[in-house]
């Protein structure tokens, strides 16, 4: 049991490192795009996964059982683990807790990553993409996606975003 625990403890925990991470990504580049409201930016990012850390604390069985099935099958993808476990995605959680707790419908807007063309939304999009890719590695798969996007949204080289955002150069 006390294995099972601590795996509860340090995913929760990984999941909560990631958020702020991304809310650190999201608000420097909201400083960097000149949006006055920075902060509603950062908040965004920051709450974006605020779903997940609260599945962690009240379901954390489901949870390993998720984790383990991702573990096992690395081209699974995460919502599909969770559809099968939980019958639904934890975005759609995440969205009916923001309804439900009447949270600003701002706040709803840039967690909603279908919207993706407001560059706020987008701002929000990305810095949690580069927190989930920069988790496994700075040689992630999916880290030259994110370069290249995170370029286009800052309106500078990709070579640029790398060293704005951080990235180490592979070994």
């Amino acid at each position: 049991m006390l294995g099972v625990q601590k795996t509860v403890l340090l995913s929760c925990l990984r999941v909560v490192h990631r958020s702020h991470r991304a809310s650190s990504f999201a608000f420097d580049w909201a400083v960097r795009m000149r949006d006055m409201h920075f902060e509603e930016v950062r908040i965004a990012a920051l709450l974006r996964d605020m779903a997940e850390i609260l599945m962690w604390c009240f379901a954390p069985v489901e949870m390993v059982k998720i984790k383990e099935m991702l573990d096992q099958n690395k081209s699974m993808r995460s919502g599909a683990a969770q559809e099968e476990v939980f019958g639904f995605r934890l975005k759609a959680l995440q969205i009916q807790l923001v309804k439900e707790w009447k949270l600003p419908a701002l706040l709803l807007s840039l967690m909603d990553s279908e919207t993706n063309k407001n560059p706020r939304v987008l701002n929000v999009v990305l810095a949690d993409r580069l927190a989930r890719h920069s988790s496994h590695g700075w040689d992630d798969a999916g880290l030259p996606d994110d370069y290249r996007d995170i370029a286009a949204l800052l309106n500078v080289k990709v070579e640029d975003a790398m060293e704005i955002v951080g990235a180490q150069p592979s070994a």
